[in-house]
């Protein structure tokens, strides 16, 4: 896959995550779940492309949903890691 096609379709994941709400275990189970499963849809050579950062969001939800002030920290970083990964404008989802 293109690197340009492959961030832009990253792009979409990751502000998909950032949209779900998450206030609850239910929800954050959902939430896990949804970022299992683009973990998992990643090949070998993209999973190495994509930005560290991102692997602490993907793992960080249960630590977001108790903690406020990390959970703004991670949306202000993932907001500029996905501002790097492409030209469209973006907005992580906000709580």
């Amino acid at each position: 896959m293109e690197e340009i096609t492959f961030n832009a379709t990253l792009i979409s994941a990751l502000e998909k995550l950032a949209a779900k709400k998450v206030t609850n275990r239910k929800e954050l189970d959902a939430w896990r779940a949804a970022a299992e499963k683009l973990e998992r849809g990643l090949s070998p050579e993209q999973a190495d492309s994509v930005p560290h950062f991102v692997w602490h969001y993907l793992g960080d939800a249960d630590i977001r949903l108790r903690n406020a002030t990390y959970r703004k920290d991670q949306e202000r970083r993932l907001e500029k890691v996905l501002r790097e990964l492409g030209p469209r404008s973006h907005r992580a989802g906000s709580r």
